[in-house]
């Protein structure tokens, strides 16, 4: 008989290997890589390696889109595990730009930041699950620390980083851990390094979005997703176009707790070939099932199981929280 750790390896041997597909234009490649989802056993791997208390059911590990300037070594990333990072508390409060206590910050080296902190959300019945008296008294309870996100949100913008870090596979594998390791301290930036991040109220050209601008090429990756249980559903993924004159990406969060709330974390990403930064709008948009209801939105069980119902959902949000920064890499 075979030992079981065999028996794995064969069987992730079996497994799909991730399909990458690419696209080169105005000095930008665009890259996308898909695969299967981790197995249990990677799964167990990487929710140690991030600290967290639990990990979504469904992580597609293989799974990335990256967008790189060679000329400049600019890189910006989509990275499951990155994601999943910001859901530790200690690590989201690293990362964290608090605006109220740097009003005046303007530009900064600090690209990987996260400006908003999400709030607690629990599941319907969790007060009366608390207040259940348990049936055996004498039970002794065991109280779990909790460390990170139990919905999954992440207030993740995406990992930018030297393109010439990729070259140092240990390194590039640990860089967003490492660099929200400590308390980030968000300074003014007084000698000019690339990549840096600048405060901007410049909007995003929906106008450019449209169909006169035809798409040349375009693609997505899901990132990860769970069911929370068969109370809901949260997700993560990244879409992503590029035109004759410019690029646009969008980095969607989903949250849906069944009759509680809808959350979405929306981070937009804007380049126009020949400028030398790329707008990143970073959106909050949440509310209660009661108050989507009121303005007219119908929660469905054909809504509930459509693929895109974050989409479908949207426009009846108002967003509470707008962000915007211009990512300078050159």
């Amino acid at each position: 008989m075979k030992p079981a750790n065999s028996n794995l390896a064969e069987i992730k041997e079996k497994l799909p290997k991730a399909t990458k597909e690419s696209y080169e234009q105005n000095g930008w490649k665009f890259e996308f890589s898909k695969g299967g989802i981790m197995p249990s056993d990677q799964l167990d791997q990487l929710c140690d390696y991030l600290v967290l208390n639990a990990i979504p059911d469904v992580v597609y590990g293989e799974n990335y889109a990256r967008f790189s300037f060679e000329q400049q070594n600019f890189c910006l990333e989509f990275l499951p595990k990155d994601s999943l990072l910001l859901t530790n508390f200690q690590a989201r409060s690293n990362a964290l730009l608090d605006l109220k206590q740097h009003p005046n910050l303007k530009k900064y080296k600090e690209v990987n930041n996260v400006t908003y902190v999400p709030t607690e959300v629990k599941v319907k019945y969790a007060e009366h699950w608390k207040n259940k008296k348990p049936e055996d008294t004498t039970a002794e309870i065991k109280v779990i620390q909790q460390i990170s996100d139990v919905f999954f949100s992440t207030p993740y913008k995406g990992t930018v980083k030297k393109l010439s870090l990729l070259a140092e596979p240990q390194k590039n594998h640990t860089f967003l851990k490492d660099q929200l390791s400590e308390k980030s301290q968000f300074q003014e930036l007084q000698n000019i390094e690339f990549p840096y991040a600048e405060r901007t109220s410049e909007e995003i050209p929906i106008h450019n979005l449209t169909e006169q601008n035809p798409i040349k090429w375009a693609n997505m990756a899901d990132l990860w997703e769970d069911e929370l249980g068969d109370s809901g559903s949260t997700t993560s993924e990244v879409r992503f176009r590029v035109m004759g004159d410019c690029w646009f990406a969008l980095l969607r969060h989903y949250l849906r707790v069944d009759d509680v709330i809808i959350r979405i974390f929306d981070t937009r990403f804007y380049h126009e070939f020949g400028k030398n930064y790329i707008l990143r709008e970073f959106q909050v948009r949440e509310d209660s099932y009661q108050n989507i209801a009121k303005k007219g939105f119908h929660f469905t069980p054909k809504w509930m199981l459509d693929q895109g119902q974050s989409h479908m959902v949207y426009q009846y949000i108002d967003p509470i929280l707008i962000e915007r920064e211009k990512i300078y890499f050159k």
